[in-house]
């Protein structure tokens, strides 16, 4: 008997069939099933793919499917033949992927897919489940540049990958120093009229409102500056990041919050130090300004140091390893569908 259902996630269907024969004509991965004798007991539990034909004796079969799906199965005495389905699309499903670090998978095995179209905003290597990386070396898998036009009929998993690293620079400089900014309460519009540094972040919007963390390495270099003139310089430090509250793309976004996250004096002057900092931001792009939040009695006095000028502080490189950051990338992937 031919049999059809339209089958929700973590739906059963249960068939009251006595038979012998079982096969798959309609399903996608994540379709289980478990067949039952005429005492009740569990002959055989497997999960199913379209296109398995299977010879088991059975009074019952209940079907369990993981996802929404159509499902489509052969349950009788008798055995079925399957033909496969002619190359013509019924449906056609679109959607977006995040694209991150490692071989990652890109599309599940699925026989009702009949192609795929697929457009990347990063290049990256496409294959199959053999997809292996060496050493860095890539095999069995070929390389789009971004924005390629990528079409393939393969129902198979489908892998990407684009990089092995586990860390996303956000910033780096060759020891630039920053400039002081020492209010505690600033706008963007400020910040950047007087051409402090800054780089741009972007969380995306399953990240909004998530707690994350960056590491910032800082060194400092006041001890350079010591002349007879100036004496000993003992300078205190604060290094900090001013952070906009709100998405720079669709708000005007002049709200900052400010994270100071070490301060001290200058013992350590010549020395590269690494701090954690904590941020919680809504999903978006957001501006994050650096600078030395602390203008020195010395550095004033002996140095003419003054507000918005250069300082002693340098932002070598802010990094992070939080999920947030890596995600590098964006799929759109366009599925015509049997």
């Amino acid at each position: 008997m031919l049999l059809s259902q339209s089958v929700k996630s973590g739906e059963v269907w249960e068939i009251n069939e006595i038979g012998s024969s079982f096969a798959v004509i309609r399903a996608q991965i994540g379709l289980y099933a478990k067949f039952y004798d005429a005492a009740g007991s569990v002959v055989m539990n497997t999960e199913l793919n379209q296109g398995i034909k299977l010879a088991v004796n059975y009074t019952k079969i209940v079907l369990l499917s993981k996802t929404d799906m159509q499902v489509q199965v052969w349950a009788s005495k008798y055995a079925y033949d399957f033909t496969a389905q002619p190359d013509r699309a019924r449906t056609a499903l679109s959607r977006i992927r995040p694209l991150t670090y490692g071989i990652n998978k890109l599309l599940e095995y699925d026989p009702p897919r009949l192609r795929a179209s697929i457009k990347s905003d990063i290049g990256m290597y496409i294959g199959g489940e053999n997809m292996r990386v060496n050493d860095g070396i890539v095999e069995n898998a070929r390389y789009y540049p971004a924005n390629s036009s990528i079409e393939t009929a393969a129902y198979g998993d489908l892998m990407y990958f684009i990089s092995n690293a586990t860390e996303r620079v956000l910033y780096q400089s060759a020891s630039q120093e920053v400039k002081y900014v020492t209010q505690t309460s600033i706008t963007r519009a400020e910040l950047e009229q007087n051409s402090v540094d800054y780089f741009d972040i972007k969380i995306p919007p399953s990240h909004h409102n998530k707690t994350f963390t960056v590491m910032c390495s800082v060194s400092h270099d006041s001890q350079s500056h010591v002349t007879p003139e100036t004496g000993p310089l003992n300078i205190t430090i604060g290094p900090a990041l001013f952070v906009t509250n709100d998405d720079i793309e669709t708000h005007d976004a002049q709200s900052m919050t400010r994270h100071k996250f070490m301060g001290g004096g200058g013992a350590w002057s010549g020395s590269l130090k690494t701090y954690p900092v904590a941020m919680t931001l809504k999903a978006g792009t957001h501006r994050v300004f650096m600078a030395e939040s602390a203008l020195d009695y010395d550095a004033v006095q002996k140095l003419n140091h003054v507000n918005f000028g250069q300082s002693f502080c340098c932002f070598e490189s802010i990094s992070s390893t939080d999920d947030v950051f890596l995600i590098i990338g964006s799929a759109e992937i366009f599925e015509e569908r049997a």
